[in-house]
């Protein structure tokens, strides 16, 4: 080897990789995979020699080469390679890898009904770029989406015209062991506890250390989902829009045990993008958590043990007294052999709110026992769980007690002949009600599911059914009865596939009968070097009841044809056009004046452009 040495470090984000062959040989024999990717066709070969040069950066550290051929003899002959690599003498990793693509629409044709919703042209850019420099254990990356759109018609909130950064995340940090830094700015995620604040996206800012057995987490974010630019960076403000908080934690006894405790704290007012919040004015208050988490017997058994303690005001910070209330859950679970279990008990206070935390529900107690086993060809699994509201027993309301069990099994026998059935069964009371009041449950619902699925070469078919009964003994007396059917098998041939599907579901309810009709087609082909794409896609869908308030039918068809050109300027300029259309037709009986004939056809034109430097 010329260049890099064996064993040696390169310095360059793209090194030359070149050597020289002990005998003359056969150029159109020689074969150059570095990392097990194929650099053979970028490469320079000679009898004497090769030399190829990386089209994009190489990531730092260890790499393989091989390089095989054939003397003038037709003999074989292979050599392999190491070497490390860094992007700078003081530097080891600095690369930025961006995905710039643009689109240009014009509606060819459309019907006056969308003169309002489909705009005749729009034209949308995307970026997605994200740069990384790392030195040593010390590491900084940006990473983001920017976005450039215009159209005819106004655009729908929260986008707007022109350009904008949807979204944006700064992270910078230090890795040695035992001892972890990260700060990040930006689109982040603060996931603590389930009953705190789990998996929360917004804006605002972290900050997470560990060393050995302890590790720390600070966090400020808005309480409301912003979009784009809006709000900045999102740090400064006070607790009425944002949450703020933290935790602590320490493992012992090797990582087998974790304790953590949390604080959170903050508040909230109507509105924000894609959040559910109530309405009526601002919100808050705090919270302390802690969680206990076990795993001492391999798997076999482990803990995860939470309680929390909230204080929460429904109104302005001034004016308002807290309501304070708490929540706790006890769960066991684990696995050994072919078994697995889970144990659960869960309470959640009337009164207990998280800011950030809008679905957790609430006035809510009770728990679920769950197994199953794997025999190989066989599977069985079976659960029952019992809840009930009004946690404090409020005389004005009944306490609403829910049952529901199940029982599924699993046959594998045939590989080509899967197959599965559930029975479940759910069991709704009301106990303790009030004498006035008259919407006191009192129902049984009893459901039975099963599929069956057929593989074997290009087909794969699923043929699917369910039937659900239920007994209401309320003074709503509101039996019903379901029951449907579903059939969706899958032809692939090659690179084409065809996706057929039909259902058909009854639902009985106060002697009204509802028929329902699905059919479906989709399909899917690519031919002429994958350079030509069609896709279809269609659906018929009938409601009929059997008192005359329904009888309908609509279809709804769609197609694409596009054309991807062959890349330009050493496939930095990826260009391709398509045509798209989509056809709608509605026969409503009951009410002609919905009906609909109409279809929109559209020109795309579109340019992918890869940049990594």
């Amino acid at each position: 080897m010329l260049a890099p040495a064996e064993n040696g470090v390169a310095i360059g984000r793209k090194p030359v990789i070149k050597g020289l062959f002990h005998r003359p040989v056969d150029p159109a024999s020689v074969a150059i995979f570095v990392d097990g990717i194929d650099y053979t066709a970028l490469s320079v070969r000679t009898p004497a020699g090769f030399e190829v040069i990386p089209p994009l950066p190489l990531p730092p550290g260890a790499h393989q080469v091989s390089v095989s051929a054939r003397d003038a003899s037709g003999a074989p002959h292979l050599h392999q390679f190491s070497f490390r690599s860094k992007h700078y003498e003081s530097i080891d990793e600095a690369v930025s890898r961006n995905d710039l693509t643009g689109t240009y629409e014009v509606a060819l044709r459309k019907p006056t009904s969308q003169d309002n919703v489909v705009s005749n042209a729009r034209e949308e850019a995307n970026l997605v770029s994200s740069s990384l420099v790392r030195s040593g254990p010390w590491k900084a990356s940006l990473d983001g989406t920017a976005r450039y759109k215009d159209q005819s018609l106004p655009i729908p909130y929260p986008e707007r015209e022109g350009a904008d950064i949807i979204n944006y995340t700064f992270r910078a940090g230090y890795d040695r062991q035992p001892v972890k830094v990260e700060a990040a700015v930006g689109d982040v995620l603060v996931n603590e506890t389930p009953y705190t604040l789990p998996f929360l996206a917004r804006r605002g800012a972290t900050l997470e250390a560990n060393a050995g057995m302890f590790s720390l987490r600070g966090f400020s974010v808005r309480s409301d989902a912003v979009y784009g630019t809006r709000g900045g960076l999102s740090l400064s403000g006070g607790l009425d829009r944002h949450i703020r908080g933290g935790s602590g934690a320490v493992r012992l006894f090797g990582n087998k045990m974790e304790l953590r405790g949390v604080y959170v704290d903050g508040g909230e007012i109507p509105g924000g993008f894609n959040v559910s919040t109530t309405s009526g004015g601002e919100r808050g208050g705090d919270v302390v958590g802690f969680l206990w988490t076990s795993n001492f017997f391999a798997g076999k058994f482990q803990t995860d043990v939470e309680a929390d303690f909230s204080r929460f005001r429904q109104g302005a910070q001034d004016n308002v007294l807290s309501n304070s209330d708490h929540a706790f859950r006890v769960r066991g679970f684990g696995a050994s052999s072919i078994y697995t279990y889970e144990a659960l008990f869960e309470y959640v206070g009337r009164d207990y709110e998280v800011v950030g935390n809008p679905g957790l529900a609430r006035n809510r107690e009770g728990g679920r026992l769950s197994g199953g086993a794997n025999f190989g060809k066989q599977t069985l699994s079976a659960s029952v769980s019992r809840y009930n509201d009004n946690v404090r027993g409020d005389e004005a309301f009944p306490v609403n007690v829910l049952w529901h069990g199940d029982l599924t099994y699993g046959l594998t026998r045939w590989q080509t002949l899967p197959m599965s059935g559930t029975l479940a069964w759910d069991r709704q009371r009301s106990e303790d009600v009030p004498a006035l009041d008259n919407n006191a449950l009192n129902r049984d619902t009893g459901t039975v599911t099963a599929q069956v699925s057929y593989v074997a070469g290009f087909v794969n078919t699923s043929l699917s059914g369910s039937y659900s009964k239920t007994d209401d003994k309320s003074i709503l007396n509101s039996d019903s009865d379901t029951w449907n059917v579903r059939l969706a098998p899958m032809f692939l041939f090659g690179a084409s596939s065809v996706t057929p599907s039909a259902a058909y579901s009854e639902a009985t309810a106060a002697d009204v009968r509802t028929d329902t009709v699905t059919l479906g087609l989709d399909g899917r082909t690519q031919m002429y070097r994958n350079k030509i794409t069609g896709e279809i896609g269609s659906s018929y869908f009938t409601a009929k009841r059997t008192d005359n308030a329904q009888d309908s039918g609509t279809f709804t068809g769609n197609f694409r044809i596009g054309y991807a050109f062959d890349p330009l300027f050493r496939e930095l300029f990826r260009p391709s056009v398509a045509f798209h259309g989509t056809y709608n037709h509605v026969k409503d009986r009951i009410a002609p004046a919905s009906d609909r004939d109409e279809w929109t056809l559209f020109l795309t034109v579109a340019a992918q452009i890869p940049v990594v430097f």
